[in-house]
C-alpha cells in the first residue's frame, strides 16, 4: 500500500510491503481408485479457502497443491485428504516467498527425527526452556524462513523451512545441533522410490487382506448357488426349513454375506458418503454400495416378513449376489492395484539409480590431504569436494577438481560407451565412475541433481492432465447420476409390465425387477473412463525419460502427435554449436615445401589462442598430425590483434594468422587472384577464412563454419516425409542459413529464415498458430526461450542454457535430434492407446448396459445375475490398464534407429 502526503515545503512518501508466501506440497494419496476419485478429491480441495491449485493423478495417487500459506497449512491440507476417506503422506513442501520489491524466494522444507535434546552447559542460564525459545533460536539461523521451524514432542520430529540458496541442509543440521539436539534426517520425509513404492505395496496389501477374507466367505456362497443345486443330496438338505419362509440355504447365505458386506465392503461405503457428503458427488463405489446393501436389505426385510407372515409363501433372497458381487469387485480393484502398481514402478526404479552415500573431504583440516567421512547423500550440499572411488556412483552433479577417469553416463543420456572426465568436466549424480580416482566439487545437491530433476519432472507430468482428461474426468463425473437415473427407469418399466401382464413371471413385480435394476447400477463402469488417459500418459512419460526424452507434462504429450509445423533454431540445435575446419589450402610456395609443416607452424602459433576460431584451428592440426613427424610447440612472442589476428615466432619463423586487414597490416602481398576468388567461394557458402603468412609470405587459409550435426539433415528429412513443415529460424546471417538449409535438404529455401531477433522468432510461430497449425520449436539457447514458451510444443536440447530448458515442454537429454522424432512417435503411440482405452470403456457400457437392464429378456428370457455383473470391475477397469501397460514394452522403430547418422556430414 502507498500512501503520499504533500505539503507546501517537503513531500513524504510511505511505502508499505506486503509479502506472501506462496508453497506447493506434493502428497501421496492412498484409495485413488479411478479417475473419479481423483476428480472428487480435485474438486474438494480446489473449494477450500486457501488453496490455489490442486491436481490430482488417477494413475499414481500423487496429489500437488499449490496454496497461500498464510490462510491454510499443511495439516489443514491433509485433513481435507483424509476427509474423504484417503490416507495422504507428505512428499514434500517448497516455498515462494514475494515481497513488494517483486524478488522472488524459494526455500523447502526438511523433517529431522529428533534422537535428542540437552541444552549445552552455557546456554542453562540463557533461555532456552520451552519449545518456543527453542524455535526463536533456530529462527536467528542464517537462511531459515519464515514460519522458522515446528516441533512435534508426539513424533519426535522437528519441521524447518531455509533457503537453500543460503545454507545447505548439512550446515543447518549443525547449526541446530549446536543448541543441544542430535538430529538424523527423517527419511520419510525425503522425496524417493521408497515414498512412491510403499504406498502403493500398502495399498495393495490392505487389498489382498479384504480379497482374501471376501473368498474364505464367498466361494461358499458361490457354491451354494450355482452348484449344490445339482447335487440333489446337498440340495435337499439346503432347501430344508428350519423355521417357516426361513431355509437353511438362505440362513447361511445370510451369515456369509454379512461379513463381506459390512467388512469387506467398508472402504466403499466410506467412499461412497464422503463423496456425497464433501465432494457432493456421486461414484463408481455409490453404484456398487447402493446395489449391493439394496440388495442385502431387501434380503433381510424380505426373509423377516416371510418368516412372520404366514400368507407369504417365500422371501426373495439375494444374500448371494451380495457376497459374489464384493468378492468380485475387490478381486478385481486388487488386481487393478497390482496392474497400476507395475506401472508405476518406471518412476521408483529411476529414483532407486541415486546414490546413498558420498565420501566428504573436510578442506578446512588440510587442503593438501583434506579428511575424509562418509555422510548420507541428503547431506550434501553445493561447494562440497566428494571423493569418487573407481565402480562407484557420483553422489551428485558437480565438477571434476582432480584426476582423470572414464565415466558411464548411460543412465543420463542413454549412450553406453564411457565418456572421459578430466579436471573441469561436468558428472552428473548416479553416473558411475569406471576407472580413476577422482574428486568432485559439488554444485548440486542431491534434490536439485539432473536424476532429481527427471524424476521430479515425469512426476509433474504424470500429475499434469492434458485436455482429453480432463473431458474423460467430466464424463466419469456425470456417468454416476446418468446411471442412476436409467436404474430408476429401468426399474418402473420392469414393474409396469409384470404388473400389468404384458410379461408373465412367477416372481412379484418388485422382486422381479430389482434384479434388472441391481444388475444395472453393478455393470456400468466410470472407471474405465478415468483410466483411459493417466495411465497410458504416465507410462509414456516413464519411457520416455528411459530413452533421454523429458515430457515436462502430460498435456505435451497429447500434443506432440499433432505437430504439423517444426522450427529449428540454427546454432547449436541443428549445428554443433562451435566451429571447426572445413577447409585447409596450402597455398603454392616453394620456400616451405611440407603440408604437414605448413600445419604444425600454424597449430603452434594458435595454441597462444584463447578464440574459438584459434582453438578449432588447434584441435585440426592435433588430429591430422597424428601419425606424422611433426608436433605442436609453444609459440614465442605472442600477440593478438582484437578482431584482426595475431603473431608470433615459432620456432625460426615469424607467423601471422588473421583476416585480410591484418594480413594487409603485415605487408603480407594479397594480390593472386586464384585465392581470392576461392576465398569469396568459401564465404559464400557461409564459412568464415582466415588468412596464415609465414614470414610475410601468404602461404594457407583456412574455412571454418558451424557443421551440421551428424544427424540433422536425415532428421529434416524424415520429418518431411511425415508431412510436417520444417523451418530454420535463426538469428545467424541469411547466407549463412541458406547454405545449411541446402546441405540438410531443407523442402524450399523459403522456409529458412536468417537475422532473427528472439521476438521475431516468436512471432513466426504465433502467426503460425493463429492460422490453427499445431507448431513445435526445438532450440537451445537463451534467444529461443520465448519462442519455445510460445510454441504448443517447446523442445530443448539438454545441452543447451538453463533458461531455455525451464521454457521449454520437452527437454531431449541427449541433444540428439533423432529423439525428436522418438519424442512424436512416443506421443503418437500413446494416444493410440488412449484412443483404444476409450473404444472399449464406451463399447463396453453401450453394451453391457442394455444387456443388463433386460433388453433381450423378451426375446431370450435371459436374466443377467447381478452377481455375475460384478464382474465388471474385470471386463472393464482391468483391460484398459492392460492396453495401457503396452506401452511399457515401447521400443524405438527400426526406421528411426536406421537413420544415417552421417547423412548431413
Amino acid at each position: 500500500t502507498t500512501t503520499t502526503t504533500t505539503t507546501t515545503t517537503t513531500t513524504t512518501t510511505t511505502t508499505t510491503t506486503t509479502t506472501t508466501t506462496t508453497q506447493k506440497a506434493s502428497f501421496m494419496v492412498t484409495g485413488v481408485t479411478c479417475g473419479d476419485c481423483s476428480v472428487v478429491l480435485e474438486a474438494r480441495l480446489n473449494r477450500t479457502k486457501g488453496v490455489l491449485a490442486a491436481r490430482v493423478s488417477a494413475a499414481t495417487g500423487r496429489t500437488d497443491v499449490t496454496y497461500d500459506s498464510t490462510c491454510i497449512d499443511v495439516n489443514c491440507i491433509t485433513g481435507n485428504i483424509e476427509a474423504l476417506g484417503h490416507d495422504a503422506r507428505l512428499l514434500t513442501v517448497a516455498s515462494e516467498t514475494h515481497d513488494g520489491n517483486n524478488s522472488i524466494n524459494s526455500s523447502v522444507t526438511t523433517v529431522f527425527t529428533i534422537e535428542s535434546f540437552d541444552a549445552p552447559s552455557s546456554d542453562h542460564n540463557s533461555g532456552i526452556t520451552t519449545t518456543s525459545d527453542v524455535l526463536y533460536r533456530i529462527a536467528d539461523i542464517p537462511g531459515v524462513g519464515l514460519p522458522p521451524a515446528s516441533l512435534d514432542a508426539a513424533s519426535t520430529t522437528l519441521t524447518v523451512t531455509y533457503s537453500p540458496s543460503i545454507i545447505g541442509v548439512r550446515s543447518l543440521k549443525e547449526a541446530i545441533e549446536k543448541l543441544g539436539f542430535t538430529l538424523s534426517l527423517n527419511q520419510e520425509g525425503l522425496v524417493g522410490a521408497g515414498s512412491m513404492v510403499s504406498v502403493h505395496e500398502a495399498e495393495a496389501m490392505a487389498l489382498r487382506k479384504r480379497v482374501w477374507v471376501s473368498m474364505l466367505f464367498g466361494i461358499p456362497v458361490m457354491l451354494i448357488a450355482f452348484v449344490i443345486p445339482y447335487i440333489p443330496v446337498l440340495n435337499n438338505a439346503f432347501e430344508h426349513h428350519i423355521v417357516r419362509g426361513l431355509d437353511v440355504a438362505t440362513l447361511v447365505n445370510w451369515i456369509l454375506a454379512t461379513p463381506i458386506q459390512f467388512w469387506v465392503g467398508d472402504p466403499l461405503y466410506v467412499s461412497a458418503l464422503r463423496a456425497a457428503i464433501y465432494g457432493r458427488t456421486a461414484n463408481m463405489d455409490t453404484l456398487v454400495m447402493l446395489s449391493t446393501t439394496t440388495a442385502y436389505f431387501y434380503s433381510m426385510i424380505s426373509t423377516i416378513v416371510a418368516m412372520s407372515y404366514s400368507d407369504y409363501d417365500n422371501g426373495e433372497s439375494f444374500f448371494e449376489t451380495c457376497a459374489i458381487l464384493l468378492m468380485l469387485i475387490m478381486i478385481g480393484r486388487y488386481l487393478e492395484a497390482v496392474a497400476k502398481r507395475g506401472a508405476s514402478n518406471v518412476i521408483a526404479k529411476l529414483l532407486t539409480l541415486q546414490a546413498t552415500t558420498a565420501i566428504l573431504l573436510h578442506e578446512t583440516v588440510s587442503k593438501l590431504s583434506p579428511l575424509d567421512e562418509e555422510v548420507d547423500v541428503a547431506l550434501v550440499q553445493s561447494g562440497d569436494l566428494l571423493k569418487v572411488l573407481p565402480g562407484t556412483k557420483i553422489p551428485t552433479d558437480g565438477i571434476v577438481a582432480f584426476g582423470t577417469s572414464s565415466v558411464n553416463e548411460s543412465m543420463i543420456t542413454g549412450e553406453p560407451m564411457p565418456v572421459v572426465k578430466q579436471v573441469g568436466d561436468v558428472v552428473y549424480g548416479s553416473t558411475v565412475n569406471q576407472e580413476g580416482l577422482i574428486h568432485v566439487r559439488v554444485t548440486k545437491p542431491a534434490s536439485e541433481s539432473t536424476l532429481a530433476a527427471v524424476a521430479r519432472l515425469v512426476e509433474e507430468a504424470q500429475t499434469a492432465k492434458p485436455v482429453v482428461q480432463r473431458i474423460a474426468d467430466k464424463v466419469a463425473a456425470l456417468f454416476v447420476p446418468v446411471i442412476l437415473v436409467i436404474t430408476v427407469i429401468d426399474y418402473g418399466l420392469w414393474v409396469l409390465v409384470v404388473a400389468t401382464g404384458i410379461v408373465s413371471v412367477n416372481e412379484h413385480p418388485f422382486a422381479f425387477a430389482l434384479r434388472f435394476a441391481l444388475a444395472v447400477l453393478v455393470i456400468s463402469c466410470p472407471c474405465a473412463i478415468g483410466l483411459a488417459v493417466p495411465i497410458p500418459i504416465m507410462l509414456a512419460t516413464s519411457v520416455g525419460a528411459k530413452n533421454g526424452i523429458v515430457f515436462k507434462s502430460g498435456s505435451v504429450v497429447e500434443i506432440c502427435h499433432k505437430v504439423r509445423t517444426i522450427a529449428f533454431d540454427k546454432t547449436g540445435t541443428l549445428t554443433c554449436g562451435r566451429p571447426v575446419v572445413t577447409d585447409f589450402h596450402v597455398l603454392d610456395n616453394d620456400n616451405i615445401a611440407s603440408h604437414s609443416r605448413i600445419l604444425a607452424i600454424l597449430g603452434s602459433a594458435e595454441r597462444g589462442s584463447e578464440h574459438v576460431l584459434g582453438k578449432a584451428v588447434v584441435e585440426y592440426a592435433q588430429e591430422n598430425l597424428y601419425g606424422t613427424r611433426h608436433s605442436l610447440t609453444e609459440p614465442e612472442e605472442f600477440e593478438i590483434s582484437p578482431g584482426k589476428g595475431l603473431s608470433c615466432v615459432v620456432g625460426e619463423h615469424d607467423v601471422a594468422i588473421g583476416n585480410r586487414k591484418w594480413m594487409e597490416e603485415c605487408q603480407v602481398d594479397m594480390s593472386m587472384q586464384s585465392e581470392q576468388q576461392l576465398a569469396a567461394r568459401l564465404e559464400a557458402t557461409g564459412k568464415t577464412v582466415i588468412w596464415a603468412a609465414i614470414d610475410s609470405q601468404l602461404v594457407a587459409l583456412f574455412a571454418l563454419s558451424d557443421i551440421p550435426k551428424p544427424e540433422a539433415g536425415a532428421v529434416v528429412r524424415a520429418l518431411q516425409d511425415m508431412g510436417i513443415g520444417v523451418w530454420i529460424l535463426s538469428g545467424d546471417n541469411p547466407t549463412t542459413v541458406n547454405a545449411l538449409a541446402a546441405r540438410l535438404g531443407l523442402a524450399s529455401m523459403s522456409n529458412a529464415i536468417g537475422g532473427l531477433l528472439p521476438e521475431d522468432k516468436a512471432e513466426y510461430i504465433r502467426a503460425w498458430q493463429e492460422r490453427s497449425t499445431v507448431v513445435a520449436m526445438v532450440g537451445d539457447g537463451i534467444n529461443d526461450s520465448p519462442a519455445l514458451a510460445q510454441a504448443d510444443a517447446g523442445i530443448a536440447v539438454g545441452a543447451g542454457t538453463d533458461i531455455a530448458l525451464e521454457a521449454a515442454d520437452v527437454i531431449l537429454v541427449k541433444s540428439d535430434l533423432r529423439d525428436v522424432l522418438i519424442a512424436l512417435h512416443l506421443s503418437k503411440t500413446a494416444f493410440w492407446v488412449i484412443k483404444t482405452n476409450f473404444a472399449w470403456a464406451f463399447a463396453y457400457n453401450a453394451l453391457a448396459i442394455p444387456f443388463a437392464a433386460g433388453l433381450l429378456y423378451p426375446l431370450t428370457g435371459f436374466v443377467l445375475p447381478p452377481a455375475l455383473a460384478g464382474l465388471s470391475e474385470l471386463l472393464s477397469s482391468l483391460p484398459v490398464v492392460l492396453f495401457s501397460l503396452l506401452l511399457a514394452l515401447y521400443r524405438i522403430p527400426r526406421h528411426i534407429q536406421g537413420l544415417s547418422y552421417c547423412s548431413s556430414v
